[in-house]
């Protein structure tokens, strides 16, 4: 209720796409599905219209969908916006976009990419452990474990929300 009633006062799309998060955490993935093309559909509408809908709001919703159109759709809608906007965030939207996808070494070169651009995020370290691991280096992935911990102590949780 207190996604809704910030989203009913923002009009940010940040809400829903966080409440639908954590109703899937939840277990109730009909209605998390259900907030997700919500969502989808405000931020195209703004798109087409020329407005104030981010690519990157309807690259996170695609990525968390997970299903193979989806990601096809995600992945070129991310390269587009490194491509335009090329900061840490666009980059780290593509990782995870590549990663749900199983496209590990691509993703890993977005990560990598994110990190040498000087952001510090305890998502995206927790991203990069994720796939230090696949790629099998466990050293590298404890390492940025270890760099994930230290900037959110106790592993609150919110950083591993919409990881693939």
């Amino acid at each position: 209720r207190t996604f809704e009633q910030a989203f009913a006062a923002s009009r940010q799309v940040r809400y829903l796409i966080d409440q639908a998060r954590a109703l899937e955490v939840d277990g109730d993935t009909t209605n998390a599905e259900a907030i997700r093309t919500q969502v989808e559909g405000i931020v195209r509408a703004e798109l087409a219209e020329g407005g104030f809908g981010h690519r990157l709001d309807l690259v996170e919703v695609l990525v968390d969908r997970g299903n193979t159109p989806s990601l096809t759709e995600a992945i070129n809608l991310a390269r587009e916006e490194v491509r335009q906007r090329p900061s840490a965030e666009s980059r780290f939207q593509l990782a995870r976009a590549y990663a749900r996808s199983g496209a590990i070494e691509p993703a890993y070169v977005e990560i990598q990419g994110t990190l040498a651009q000087g952001a510090h995020e305890a998502r995206f370290y927790e991203l990069a452990s994720r796939l230090e691991t696949s790629r099998g280096d466990p050293l590298r992935a404890e390492l940025y474990k270890r760099l994930a911990d230290e900037m959110d102590p106790g592993a609150s949780g919110w950083r591993n929300q919409g990881m693939p």
